[in-house]
């Protein structure tokens, strides 16, 4: 087994550039799609995640993992956390990226994303700030910042 397992956890609201990140840096991690998860069964999400992880990490070369999912609150973040840790048998540091909330550059973003809108998703979701103190209890070793940007006109079109 690897000793270390670095897994980087995407928070912000749709549309915020979560999956943009995941995508520049699949270079030197493996992305899990916390959505493909979802759709594949909308029931025991995090015993199917726990299950992907084992199976990416069965190739022992494989260190770094990142999870683009929908995740908008420190509890969520907390019990997908917790869960792993119970569930995987690694030593795993954790890494949070976090998106500032702006639904209103969440919402030109979304447009033609996707077939189906997540508009109602960005106008509804709570939103919090991610919780330094919770975090540092976790364990959650780098938490990095960043600001939604506006897509292109080229990009939007």
């Amino acid at each position: 087994m690897n000793n270390n397992i670095i897994i980087t956890i995407l928070y912000g609201l749709p549309g915020s550039g979560k999956s943009t990140y995941a995508k520049l840096n699949s270079h030197n991690h493996v992305i899990i799609d916390w959505d493909i998860i979802y759709f594949k069964s909308k029931s025991n999400l995090l015993m199917n995640l726990c299950k992907d992880i084992n199976i990416i990490l069965y190739d022992k070369s494989i260190t770094n993992i990142i999870i683009d999912g929908l995740f908008t609150t420190n509890n969520q973040v907390k019990m997908l956390i917790d869960y792993l840790n119970i569930n995987l048998k690694y030593n795993i540091l954790y890494n949070l990226v976090w998106w500032e909330e702006d639904r209103e550059t969440c919402l030109f973003n979304d447009k033609g994303r996707r077939a189906i809108s997540s508009a109602i998703s960005i106008k509804r979701l709570p939103f919090e700030l991610p919780d330094l103190k919770i975090l540092k209890k976790l364990n959650v070793n780098n938490i990095m910042k960043k600001k939604v940007v506006k897509k292109s006109a080229v990009q939007a079109w």
